[in-house]
């Protein structure tokens, strides 16, 4: 793995882990959750998480009647072995491991100094 491989899967991580940090607050925290929920950027940004001017977060929870299924931005380039994986049939565990590493490739966050930062999404 080169080094640019190894830096963005260290900000997933860091990401991950931020991240699960937030979900056991708003468990723990009633008053925290409603406010996420309400006014996700400056929320995070009370937590000293950095989100960059312009960028739109919004939190959403899911119930027991509602589920929030979360589509990623579309890679610029998929490899012709991804987009056989999702033509040929879903193969769920295969199809996840390509958007993840197509995620991974374009982050939308890179998590530095504090913070989530956008690093741009090029459509």
């Amino acid at each position: 793995m080169n080094s640019d491989s190894e830096a963005l899967e260290n900000n997933a991580i860091q990401q991950a882990e931020k991240i699960q940090e937030i979900i056991a607050k708003c468990w723990a925290d009633e008053d925290f959750k409603i406010r996420l929920l309400a006014n996700t950027v400056k929320t995070l940004q009370e937590e000293n998480i950095d989100v960059t001017e312009g960028v739109n977060i919004k939190a959403v929870e899911n119930t027991e009647s509602v589920f929030h299924l979360v589509i990623p931005a579309k890679p610029n380039e998929l490899s012709d072995e991804m987009l056989d994986q999702v033509v040929g049939g879903v193969d769920f565990n295969n199809l996840g491991k390509a958007v993840i590493e197509g995620c991974l490739k374009r982050p939308l966050f890179r998590f530095g100094d504090g913070g989530f930062r956008n690093v741009g999404i090029k459509s």
